[in-house]
């Protein structure tokens, strides 16, 4: 393995070590990588360099008034939709229904739902104690956020410099360091790009699909599927709780809600796992929808949910410096 293979490769170790012992500091650089990488995406579709900067700076404007308007709408809207969900269990004439049953099934059901009141009046008092410990700290951290992208984007281009190489690749080849880190960054972009069009496409699915059969907040819901949905497979999974909630609430006959809200989380689903992510993801990275499937949830398991969003930037990392510094010089060498 060449030198340059080799501090690359301590960089890696050293990135994954800061992990655990800077859990905070690292995600937030890292997710101002992601972030700024966003940020540009879009700009990637034009020439001019002046029209790249305004679009820039308007998809950062975006995306903040967008993060604002579900913050600011999320919590009002779950607080409200579940004391609907519950007060719509206690107007049920549970006794009427549960004695159509034979027991032990009556009562069964009976204690199902008075359990599930219960269980969603304490649901509700725990959502309202976190929202207002945590709330501070998600401002702070958001801004943080914000401000982080955009130095690292701006500063972004003085890492490839000859000085910059020099200083932290001694004694490298810099044409060697540069096409392996341009590389690695064409691959992040051609993912970042290619989840864009994902979440935008479930989330006008779920938005457009919960405008037409009339559940509401149907603009809060497509927002919320398509930003969760940056992450693979889990703007669904993410959406699932408050669109059941505003199914519910939105129909005279809430199981009709329910399942029409059911619909919506199994088509776009479906959609993503069969059709987009095959299509786009596994065309742009080459990388089969079960090996990311399966690398989130390992990575997971180590970071926990930040961990769902560090896995393919990981797998692409790693599947770049195997087909460098393995692959390649093996062939050269004339081991492979």
């Amino acid at each position: 393995m060449s030198r340059t293979g080799k501090w690359i490769l301590s960089y890696f170790f050293f990135y994954i070590t800061s992990l655990f012992i800077f859990p905070m500091t690292s995600r937030v650089i890292t997710l101002s990588v992601i972030l700024g990488m966003i940020m540009v995406a879009p700009a990637r579709m034009v020439k001019k360099s002046s029209s790249k900067r305004l679009l820039t700076t308007f998809t950062l404007i975006g995306i903040v008034v967008v993060f604002v308007y579900l913050l600011y709408t999320a919590i009002p809207i779950i607080i409200n939709g579940v004391k609907s969900f519950q007060s719509g269990l206690g107007t049920l004439d549970i006794e009427a229904f549960s004695s159509k049953f034979r027991e032990p099934f009556g009562t069964f059901i009976e204690d199902l739902f008075g359990k599930a009141g219960s269980m969603l009046g304490d649901i509700l008092l725990q959502v309202s104690l976190y929202i207002s410990k945590s709330i501070a700290s998600w401002i702070t951290f958001g801004v943080l956020l914000i401000v982080a992208s955009a130095v690292l984007t701006i500063k972004s281009r003085r890492f490839l410099e000859r000085r910059t190489v020099e200083t932290f690749f001694p004694r490298c080849e810099r044409k060697e360091v540069v096409n392996f880190f341009e590389g690695v960054y064409r691959d992040f972009q051609g993912y970042i790009t290619g989840q864009l069009i994902v979440a935008v496409t479930i989330g006008t699915v779920i938005g457009l699909g919960a405008f037409v059969f009339g559940i509401k907040q149907s603009l809060f819901l497509g927002l919320l599927a398509g930003i969760t949905n940056l992450i693979p497979f889990v703007g669904v999974i993410i959406t699932a709780i408050p669109l059941l909630v505003m199914g519910y609430t939105s129909y005279e006959n809430p199981v009709i809600g329910i399942i029409v809200s059911i619909s919506l989380l199994v088509v776009a689903n479906q959609l993503e796992m069969w059709v987009l992510s095959p299509r786009i993801m596994s065309k742009r990275l080459k990388l089969n929808w079960f090996i990311i499937l399966l690398s989130m949830i390992a990575s997971s398991e180590l970071f926990g949910a930040f961990g769902i969003v560090l896995a393919i930037p990981v797998v692409i990392f790693v599947k770049r410096y195997w087909k460098t510094f393995v692959v390649r010089e093996g062939h050269n060498n004339g081991d492979i």
